[in-house]
């Protein structure tokens, strides 16, 4: 869902300076970005004088703007962004091939294609795109009817539709999506997400495809667990719960201790 939004929205790459929306305050990025009608009218009409002006492109294009203004003295901090997150995204893609039933190779195509993609037409400099679980699952099912081909040609056409929504300056659709339909998409997914591992986590076979069949595939098969699979599992778990809840708690002292000085001083 947040990838989709990003992708389609007409977020400009300049509101880091603006300050938050207060809630239920509409957006207007009319003043920055070409509106849907005159882009749109721009497009069929064919105006090369407003479809080749650098400030239409700039905005079209967010890449042609600051690639121009980019600072040298930031390149190494890049690459060590660059080199990090390509460290984590090769297992992380293999895994969500693996999990959409498809060789490790699609996953490593599906990790370094799209960011390639997203650093000329992203308007979104804080988001990951990727793979990830939900649509690894979701791609299973067309992976175990059709085949690994159906896999890439469901991929070309949701990325062809994308880039249609964000061409046509549809991403105040997303607007239309209230707040309780995205957190019960999101609960959905984590809860379809975690019963898709309960055969990794307890080391059984068998398979299936949602909750409910995750939950008899459990109970049928739960004299099969493995003892040392189970272990390393929740070893697992419990580590990085730990470290979340540290977390949680050193930022809490750290605001705690800047209240305090705020108010003695």
């Amino acid at each position: 869902m947040h990838c989709f939004a990003s992708l389609v929205s007409s977020t400009p790459t300049n509101l880091s300076h603006k300050p938050l929306l207060e809630a239920g305050q509409k957006t207007n990025y009319s003043s920055d970005r070409p509106s849907r009608t005159s882009f749109i009218s721009s497009l069929f009409r064919g105006d090369d004088k407003t479809m080749c002006n650098r400030s239409f492109l700039e905005k079209t294009i967010p890449a042609a703007k600051w690639v121009r203004g980019y600072n040298k003295k930031d390149i190494i901090h890049d690459v060590i962004a660059g080199l990090t997150v390509g460290l984590t995204a090769i297992p992380q893609g293999i895994a969500y091939a693996v999990v959409a039933g498809l060789q490790p190779q699609y996953g490593l195509y599906a990790a370094f294609m799209g960011p390639f993609t997203y650093v000329l037409l992203g308007s979104c400099k804080d988001i990951t795109i990727g793979p990830t679980a939900i649509l690894a699952l979701m791609t299973k099912t067309f992976v175990t009817s059709h085949g690994p081909d159906f896999a890439v040609l469901l991929a070309f056409l949701s990325g062809s539709i994308i880039f249609l929504l964000g061409l046509f300056r549809m991403g105040f659709l997303v607007d239309f999506i209230s707040m309780p339909v995205t957190v019960g998409f999101t609960s959905a997914a984590a809860i379809t997400i975690a019963s898709s591992q309960f055969k990794g986590l307890f080391g059984f076979g068998g398979s299936s495809n949602d909750f409910i069949g995750a939950c008899v595939n459990l109970v049928k098969h739960l004299h099969e667990t493995r003892l040392w699979d189970t272990v390393l599992g929740m070893s697992t778990i419990v580590v990085l719960l730990l470290t979340k809840f540290s977390l949680v708690l050193s930022s809490t002292a750290v605001d705690g201790e800047i209240e305090v000085r705020i108010s003695v001083g």
